[in-house]
């Protein structure tokens, strides 16, 4: 429904996390330039910053898991810090009202870093921010310590539906955006919610919240 709104853990849940490489850190792992400048992108991300191709790899690649299984990469992941969705996904996204969320190309390939793992990826800046998730801690939520003393929260455990409170008003404006005081995770609307639910996307973990 349009004036509902869903939160996404995507970003946090395990089953979505990859162990991969990518053109800003290679598989040495040199701690350089690069390095701090993919971390900085992804940081700047998740607060909703508009970000350019720039911030984002050319190239991820798969590596083997500590039991050399091999990785399936749904229609969500979380890439070292990128958020990565299927062409899939990207072509749900693009039917609703993104504002200034902007989907970077990105090609995706096996361990061996020729091998194209699938065809049609691409890095998801969100690039909007709300004031969605009620003042004080929210239900559902824990407080995390910061330097700066700002009202910062992460999604404490697996969300059920109606547990997290958010403001009504949140539901005005892009159909997906993420909230600057929680760490991780993002909010789509109820029309976008029904999209990625009817097109059987996978790995989204979507739960509605509680309008106030």
């Amino acid at each position: 429904m349009s004036d509902e709104i869903w939160v996404s853990e995507a970003p946090l849940r395990s089953e979505n996390s990859k162990v991969t490489f990518n053109s800003f850190v290679p598989v040495d792992e040199t701690f350089d330039e690069s390095y701090y400048f993919a971390k900085q992108s992804c940081q700047k991300n998740a607060s909703g910053e508009k970000l350019t191709q720039e911030n984002f790899p050319e190239h991820i690649y798969s590596n083997k898991t500590s039991k050399g299984r091999k990785q399936e990469f749904r229609d969500f992941f979380f890439a070292r810090g990128y958020n990565v969705i299927s062409k899939k996904a990207a072509d749900v996204l693009r039917n609703f009202e993104l504002g200034n969320c902007t989907l970077f190309p990105v090609k995706i390939s096996k361990s061996d870093m020729v091998t194209p793992a699938g065809e049609g990826w691409f890095c998801l800046n969100y690039g909007n921010i709300k004031n969605t998730i009620v003042p004080a801690t929210p239900i559902g939520m824990m407080p995390i310590p910061n330097v700066d003393k700002k009202d910062l929260f992460i999604i404490g455990g697996y969300l059920k539906d109606d547990q997290l409170s958010v403001l009504s008003s949140a539901a005005d404006g892009p159909d997906i955006w993420v909230d600057p005081r929680m760490l991780s995770g993002f909010f789509v609307s109820g029309r976008l919610a029904d999209a990625i639910k009817s097109a059987g996307l996978r790995n989204f973990f979507l739960s509605r919240c509680k309008l106030v």
